[in-house]
């Protein structure tokens, strides 16, 4: 009988800790799937900021010591 008992509480403790992680799996594959997500979209962030930059680069260009040409003289 104390050994049945035993067997018993042994077999519920075994499967909560089977449910438990079941739990954490389908939590980390959540996470795991939220963090790829992320990372393209950070990806696709950086490109998209790498490119405003160099818009604003071009922009903002200066040019010094070429003289201009004014209308209608060659």
């Amino acid at each position: 009988m104390v050994v049945a008992d035993r067997n018993r509480k042994f077999g519920e403790q075994v499967s909560k800790v089977e449910d438990k992680t079941e739990n954490i799996d389908f939590a980390l594959r959540t996470i795991n799937s939220k963090v790829s997500k992320l990372e393209k979209q950070r990806s696709i962030l950086k490109e998209e900021i790498v490119y405003l930059q160099s818009l604003s680069m071009r922009n903002n260009l200066m040019f010094s010591g070429i003289p201009e040409l004014r209308a209608g003289i060659i």
